[in-house]
């Protein structure tokens, strides 16, 4: 899911000066208190944008769970003093089965390198990084950073990650007949694609892919 990365918001104030802190979930909530958590996370909201954004974030059996367990990784994007939240986004590694055929000759030949083509099901089979949330924080009102920023350094992480876990797709879900997310992730070089996972909860959902490179 992603919130807010239809309105551009141009990086304001020390924002220019300082870049933002990415810090992971589970090492910023050690030696804090379940109050200061819950008052800080209360900081960060997509008001009226995407309520499961928000949920995910705010509800302890969510996003502080996950983490707690390495379920999944949230990573809390923070201005230079890390006194606001500017954005945050939640990473997890899924397998997932790309039809051969709803592929161009380039995107076939880039997976031929990284898995085999299953010859039953035609397709190819892999684990990539699923950015699962992505949202900014409205509540800044004006102050922070754009939708195409936020990626920009999400991409950026898991090129990072790709040097110790190797692995080089990423892909998103959102809900199908969103052309605002559609348009969003177009720009950032993602494509459609045709997919089957180990999940069951696909349904009313279209995914899109980019590689790392």
């Amino acid at each position: 899911s992603l919130c807010g990365a239809q309105n551009k918001v141009t990086c304001k104030g020390s924002c220019q000066m300082n870049a933002p802190v990415v810090v992971p979930l589970r090492m910023w909530m050690a030696n804090k208190s379940r109050g200061e958590i819950k008052r800080f996370l209360a900081g960060f909201s997509c008001f009226d944008q995407s309520k499961e954004v928000d949920e995910f974030l705010h509800l302890p059996y969510k996003a502080q769970r996950f983490a707690k367990r390495n379920i999944s990784a949230t990573h809390l994007v923070l201005s230079a003093d890390q006194k606001e939240i500017l954005a945050y986004y939640t990473l997890v590694c899924k397998p997932i089965a790309l039809n051969a055929k709803s592929l161009s000759d380039a995107d076939r030949q880039e997976l031929e390198q990284i898995c085999r083509l299953n010859e039953k099901t035609q397709c190819f089979e892999f684990s990539a990084y699923l950015i699962a949330q992505l949202g900014r924080n409205f509540a800044l009102k004006g102050k922070g950073i754009t939708g195409d920023e936020l990626m920009a350094g999400v991409l950026m992480h898991l090129r990072q990650m790709r040097e110790n876990l190797g692995g080089n797709v990423t892909f998103v879900e959102y809900e199908k007949g969103n052309e605002t997310l559609f348009k969003y992730y177009s720009r950032n070089a993602f494509v459609p694609m045709s997919v089957k996972s180990d999940s069951t909860e696909k349904d009313g959902l279209s995914q899109m892919f980019r590689f790392l490179n």
